[in-house]
């Protein structure tokens, strides 16, 4: 069983699928320069070229579509909603995964939250530490799954 929850941050490196797996980034296909990259923090002249801003764009534009396409698996509409509420909804189906599984003894479930600044990552471990003391959790396979996944072991 796996579940992706993945909450989105705004912030760099945006590390979308292309990034993951060593191909071209779908929006950039001819890019063919550093394929991760930061936009400076400060004045980009003379720090990147056009190009390499143009690519960065591009990374931004794969992520925001990736994270359209399976907030959309969770929810129909997220007009109204803020950061607050969908964390609540993705702790709310984490915790509904849980309890599906509470019974299964040395089941193994992935939650792959992405990488971002760590806000839901840190609020899992908290239930994890908190109300399901008896699970165990470890980072998930780095190979398998990239940055930012917690693998929950059913004790």
């Amino acid at each position: 069983f796996l579940l992706w929850v993945d909450c989105f941050d705004p912030h760099e490196p945006w590390e979308p699928p292309s990034v993951w797996k060593g191909e071209p980034c779908p929006f950039d296909p001819d890019y063919k320069g550093n394929p991760l990259m930061l936009a400076p923090w400060t004045p980009v002249e003379g720090r990147i070229t056009d190009r390499e801003c143009e690519h960065i764009r591009a990374l931004y534009a794969e992520k925001i579509t990736l994270v359209d396409k399976w907030v959309g698996k969770l929810l129909d509409n997220t007009n109204g909603l803020n950061s607050t509420d969908m964390l609540n909804y993705q702790l709310d189906k984490f915790r509904e995964v849980l309890e599906q599984y509470a019974g299964n003894k040395g089941q193994k479930i992935v939650f792959i939250h992405g990488k971002g600044n760590g806000v839901l990552r840190k609020a899992i471990e908290k239930e994890l530490k908190t109300k399901y003391k008896s699970y165990y959790f470890q980072d998930a396979s780095f190979r398998e799954y990239g940055f930012g996944a917690t693998m929950v072991t059913i004790k």
